[in-house]
């Protein structure tokens, strides 16, 4: 998995590329942390567009950052799932933890 990260004003966005795995939590808990941390956001966007695959680690690990994302009170929207990720959402009912926009 690699990811690029971007703000504009008061958004934040990580985007994902590639399958996120178990071998990629530790990582991808640091990325989103870090910036999260960056002051003045109000938003958070994890852009799935180019992630094929979601295991259940992966998706604990979204879980994760959706507790740190509410606990300093931002805006999480998870973007752009491909269809496999999307039914992935579906299957462990994160569709109604998670606002996604397509």
């Amino acid at each position: 998995m690699l990811t690029t990260t971007e703000i504009l004003a008061d958004t934040a966005t990580l985007r994902l590329h590639g399958q996120v795995t178990f071998s990629d939590c530790h990582r991808l808990s640091q990325v989103a942390n870090s910036l999260m941390s960056a002051p003045a956001l109000k938003h958070f966007c994890i852009d799935l567009e180019e992630v094929p695959f979601v295991d259940s680690s992966g998706m604990g690990m979204l879980l994760v950052i959706r507790t740190h994302a509410e606990r300093r009170k931002l805006h999480l929207t998870v973007m752009h799932p491909t269809s496999a990720v999307e039914r992935t959402f579906k299957t462990f009912q994160f569709d109604r933890l998670f606002e996604i926009a397509h």
